[in-house]
């Protein structure tokens, strides 16, 4: 692995740690915040299924880029709106908790060892997204997977907390 991805690979580990404990609760009611500047909420079954087809998608981009030819800035993401990302979170929020878990784990063990091959060449490509412009691959790691984990994290961790301080006011 190279020390440059370590940080990331270490804040994946960690937050696949606390998924794995957030998996074993049952989905808490209610609704995720908005993401800043936008409308869309979600109930804990949309963020589950969101988490379980993501990454997959994510490592496609950056393994297409990868292949790329040298040089060559390759078009990569999507908008919140296309079909490959609401789809799939509409059609498995009906899924089981377990196979959500399992699925996401999977896609965490792909990325970390997909991550962990490439060589800070390779992490250095670029592409090209609609929103962030020109970006390396070692971006999309951090941005699209990392940070993209952390925060629905984030959020399914709240959800738990209020649904816990209901349950002790009730």
């Amino acid at each position: 692995m190279q020390d440059s991805i370590a940080p990331l690979i270490d804040r994946l580990d960690l937050v696949e740690h606390r998924l794995a404990a957030l998996s074993q609760v049952p989905f808490p009611p209610g609704q995720t915040d908005p993401d800043p500047g936008g409308e869309e909420t979600w109930d804990a079954a949309r963020v589950w299924a969101h988490l379980a087809e993501f990454l997959s998608y994510w490592t496609t981009q950056a393994a297409r880029i990868v292949a790329s030819p040298p040089g060559e800035a390759l078009p990569f993401g999507r908008m919140k709106t296309d079909a490959t990302r609401v789809d799939p979170i509409e059609r498995d929020r009906l899924l089981p908790p377990e196979q959500l878990w399992q699925r996401l784990h999977d896609g965490i063990v792909r990325a970390r060892a997909q991550f962990a091959a490439y060589s800070d060449g390779e992490l250095d490509r670029q592409g090209i997204h609609p929103v962030f412009g020109q970006q390396p691959v070692r971006f999309i790691l951090e941005r699209f997977v990392v940070v993209h984990l952390e925060e629905h994290a984030n959020q399914l961790d709240k959800l738990a907390k209020q649904a816990a301080e209901a349950d002790a006011e009730a």
